[in-house]
């Protein structure tokens, strides 16, 4: 079978990166330099004719960006490797040595005019990839890109800024940092919902992410294209530490979305107890009606899990109105018996303690 120039040039792209890392090796182990180098100079010249200008100078480079072979990355460059030299993923050695938190060959790069803008195939700059492995030297990695202006708003291809990435990743000392080299903390982020990073940090429970970015000034009550503030968006995450910091910080428990819905109706419905509760403690309204009329008391019962008996004994003991009707009509009592709930719960019924209650009720009004 005869192979296409394509499959060629990809035989010999695999063949030059095996023999960039064989030769990496022996430049490691030699013990005289001069005669390492001069015969690596001489194999380079000779390999790069023979494999269709695929430098083995550069991918070598590469290598010792990844490896922190700082001396060899020197020799490397005073001998022609390019500095700004593109690998297989578009990623330049500085892409590299950034990733793994290799100061000095950072330094070694930058100082050999490594441009700090160029975007990987996944339009990841450097700064993006000095986020991605959490080495503990990240942040003077980091430190270094700032300080030769890289651009702090750029965006990957997930529309993930620097600032994103390390919240994200947890990397709260480089966040902080970011921002007060002066990083958006509204910057928005792609997805189908839309939001700012305190969204994405509330809807991933990051409680340290979350209150780093309201104390430094992100708007707890912005909205996403559904109409949700961060709060709605941690609660339907059943995300407790970070919904409890939100409510710390005043998010408001009584707004409603798009939908008419509250975080006290997404709650109900995760279903979390805990944080059922500490919505009502923050003044949530137990009777609130989405856009079908339906209260917290008509979600929880047509739920019909079991761990929604004790939130529906959570709702009635903050006095929630169990006649409330919602457009159609329908009380949670007639969705109680409508399906049967009685299956659903096991030996709880919420036909018979909705009953029970307004039995009671009516017991107190007649005395």
């Amino acid at each position: 079978m005869t192979k296409n120039f394509d499959d060629v040039e990809d035989d010999l792209g695999r063949e030059a990166h095996i023999f960039a890392r064989l030769l990496f090796s022996f430049l490691q182990r030699v013990k005289d330099r001069t005669l390492g180098h001069t015969i690596f100079a001489n194999l380079s010249i000779v390999y790069r004719v023979a494999i269709l200008d695929l430098s083995v100078l550069n991918i070598s480079l590469h290598i010792c960006a990844e490896k922190d072979a700082t001396n060899l990355a020197q020799r490397l460059l005073k001998n022609g490797a390019e500095t700004n030299g593109l690998d297989f993923v578009g990623s330049t050695p500085l892409h590299r040595a950034a990733e793994h938190g290799h100061v000095d060959v950072v330094r070694l790069l930058l100082d050999n005019h490594a441009d700090v803008g160029i975007r990987d195939d996944l339009s990841r700059t450097p700064l993006h990839a000095a986020l991605l492995q959490k080495a503990k030297s990240s942040k003077e990695v980091v430190s270094l890109l700032v300080k030769r202006n890289v651009d702090i708003e750029a965006k990957d291809y997930k529309r993930q800024t620097a600032l994103c990435a390390a919240i994200r990743s947890g990397s709260l000392i480089i966040a902080r940092y970011l921002l007060q080299r002066g990083a958006d903390v509204e910057a928005k982020f792609n997805n189908d919902a839309g939001g700012t990073l305190l969204f994405d940090a509330a809807g991933r429970g990051h409680k340290s992410g979350v209150q780093l970015l309201l104390d430094e000034g992100a708007n707890i009550e912005a909205i996403n294209k559904n109409g949700d503030i961060a709060l709605n968006v941690a609660v339907s995450r059943v995300g407790h530490s970070a919904t409890q910091v939100l409510l710390e910080y005043h998010a408001n428990p009584r707004h409603s979305n798009f939908h008419g819905s509250t975080a006290l109706h997404l709650a109900v419905a995760s279903p979390s107890m805990s944080i059922a509760r500490s919505l009502l403690e923050a003044g949530a309204n137990v009777d609130a009606t989405d856009n079908d009329g339906q209260s917290p008391l008509h979600r929880t019962v047509i739920e019909g899990e079991e761990v929604h008996e004790r939130i529906l004994r959570l709702l009635i003991d903050h006095t929630a109105q169990v006649e409330i009707q919602d457009n159609d009509g329908n009380t949670p009592l007639h969705y109680a018996v409508l399906h049967e709930r009685l299956k659903w719960y096991g030996s709880f019924s919420a036909q018979k303690l909705i009953c029970e209650h307004q039995i009671g009720k009516d017991r107190h009004h007649t005395k």
